[in-house]
């Protein structure tokens, strides 16, 4: 790398596919984007507000600062009172989304007073349970000047569903938020950085294309001259493993064993049934696909493998064996092998 000048830090590139997909947000009642911490969900939201085309629009933002459905609820109305007192009121009386209650606080929603381009939008959302009615009742509101906002680092995996089934609600997870290599270019170029060839595939594939993880190799470059890989398992820790239940990261260890991987063979030995696991697989954005053949990002992939080594040695044996179970029972002798042989 070449620098001609002090790399600036400060600077912002968006992929023109991310800012197209997020102008949508104008032509739905409800967007979800949901990725983990690092990703950009905000700074690309904030800067897309900022354009010309977003001026004159009201804007209200609030940021849950607690966990669960209360919560969420609350933060809501506290915010949809800036439009209609009378109608939030209403909602407040009749509670958070219930099976019994959807009906009625979906057609109270639909009397909101608002006349002008709105955006509400809620930050941080933490939610572990099934928001699924609380989306039924944000997204029906049939109100063409109101736009719902939900930014959220994960949601449960039922919460997750929705998102297919329901045509009402503008969905964004990680992989749209995930840069390429040519992005990748366009981003450093931004930042005053010359690059010669082959460095922006090597940052690339260093942080596989997550915008934090690139801020934090330019913060290293500015102070020592290079680009340093060991601070990047703190930061996939830090952001999201952490966040995740003690059953959630054992599901991805015990896949970590293979290089790619099926939903059956997901199933097989995590021992979890495959709706399940087709859920797991789907919802985090450290894992690619390619039809049927799931593989973990390779920053993922290296992490897993530091958290498996420190594990004890009776763990690792147990999950080793079994992949092993599994590929042998499936007629591959070669990847039996191969994982057998990190016993």
């Amino acid at each position: 790398m070449k620098p001609l000048q002090k790399p600036d830090l400060q600077a912002l590139f968006f992929p023109p596919r991310l800012i197209a997909q997020l102008k949508q947000i104008r032509h739905y009642p409800l967007t979800v984007l949901e990725a983990p911490s690092g990703f950009g969900k905000t700074t690309a939201l904030d800067h897309l507000l900022k354009t010309p085309s977003f001026s004159g629009c009201r804007i209200f933002r609030r940021t849950v600062t607690e966990a669960g459905q209360t919560a969420l609820w609350d933060t809501f109305c506290k915010m949809l009172s800036r439009l209609d007192a009378l109608c939030t009121d209403a909602l407040r009386q009749k509670g958070i989304p219930e099976p019994e209650t959807l009906d009625d606080l979906t057609e109270t929603l639909q009397e909101i007073e608002c006349t002008e381009e709105t955006y509400l939008i809620l930050d941080h959302v933490n939610v572990a349970e099934d928001i699924g009615l609380f989306l039924h009742v944000f997204s029906r509101h049939q109100n063409p000047k109101l736009h719902i906002l939900l930014l959220a680092q994960q949601l449960s995996e039922k919460t997750s569903g929705q998102f297919l089934m329901n045509h009402q609600i503008l969905y964004l997870n990680a992989s749209d938020f995930t840069f390429t290599e040519a992005d990748t270019s366009l981003y450093l170029n931004a930042a005053g950085i010359q690059l010669l060839p082959g460095e922006a595939q090597k940052l690339y594939q260093m942080t596989g294309g997550w915008i934090f993880a690139m801020y934090l190799q330019l913060l290293c470059y500015t102070r020592n001259g290079r680009f340093e890989p060991g601070i990047l398992n703190h930061l996939i820790e830090t952001a999201f493993f952490a966040r995740l239940s003690p059953e959630q990261k054992q599901f991805y260890l015990a896949l970590s064993v293979f290089q790619s991987f099926t939903v059956p063979q997901a199933s097989f030995v995590t021992g979890e049934p495959a709706e399940r696991v087709k859920s797991q697989l789907n919802l985090q954005g450290f894992i690619c696909r390619e039809e049927n053949v799931y593989r973990f990002h390779s920053l993922f992939s290296a992490y897993l493998s530091a958290v498996l080594s420190e594990r004890p040695k009776e763990e690792q044996n147990r999950l080793y064996e079994k992949g092993g179970d599994w590929a042998r029972e499936h007629g591959s002798q070669l990847e039996a092998q191969t994982v057998l042989l990190l016993l």
